[in-house]
């Protein structure tokens, strides 16, 4: 998205409703204390109690979205979440699930991160480890409304990214290798290896893509994103 007085606001690109960020550096701290949003057809900055996690007001607003709309006209919705990602921060519910009961991290050989542009981090692996369950905890939630609102059989829910794994915010090449992050992959975020290219691309869309079906197709995002776009606003296509 463009900055407010650009030619690319979510506004202008026809959003009928947002809260994120104009400016993707902003994207990179998990507690900011205000957020761009639409309210009566106006980008506004908008402030958040301190202590807020970006991505779980980000969870509330996309359910409230999905309440508001799911009787009514075919809808998009373009989630785009900032974990995991550095800064490495994470709301408790999430973080001490990666601790045993006498406090210790459950993930060996930590190395406490001092901070610098990022927060410090004494326990990374556990940071990195709870962003990428909190994940799990996000669609969840998406996928049960979907259900409770009775309009999952005519839903196209796609997961994907934007680039691979990182290492920075005090995440190190170790901890990649630990997770095994980039899977048999060579490479992380910013390099041209598939393990800094390579994303996943998951469907679920029932009665059209069979459960534990894979393909080997090679694409992008500009395709699907265009035919999700005309079909929220009521095109039909020949197949």
């Amino acid at each position: 998205m463009g900055l407010k007085n650009s030619p690319s606001t979510p506004l202008s690109r026809g959003f009928d409703a947002f809260a994120g960020f104009l400016h993707h550096i902003d994207a990179h701290f998990q507690t900011p204390d205000s957020l761009d949003v639409i309210r009566q057809g106006r980008l506004e900055r908008m402030a958040l109690q301190q202590g807020t996690y970006a991505n779980d007001y980000f969870l509330n607003q996309t359910l409230d979205f999905i309440d508001k709309n799911a009787n009514k006209s075919p809808f998009f919705i373009y989630l785009s979440l900032t974990v995991p990602h550095a800064e490495l921060s994470v709301a408790d519910i999430h973080y001490e699930k990666q601790f045993d009961s006498n406090g210790t991290s459950i993930h060996p050989n930590e190395k406490a991160f001092k901070g610098g542009h990022y927060g410090a981090q004494e326990f990374p692996k556990a940071a990195y480890a709870a962003m990428v369950s909190s994940i799990d905890y996000y669609v969840g939630q998406i996928l049960q409304k979907v259900a409770d609102k009775n309009i999952d059989d005519n839903t196209i829910i796609i997961f994907s990214s934007d680039n691979g794994t990182h290492v920075e915010g005090g995440r190190t090449a170790q901890d990649v290798a630990y997770f095994q992050s980039s899977g048999e992959y060579r490479g992380v975020k910013r390099d041209l290896y598939e393990g800094g290219i390579r994303v996943p691309f998951i469907v679920r869309w029932k009665g059209h893509v069979a459960p534990n079906s894979q393909s080997n197709f090679r694409g992008g995002f500009l395709g699907p994103i265009s035919y999700f776009f005309r079909s929220s606003w009521g095109f039909s296509f020949q197949k």
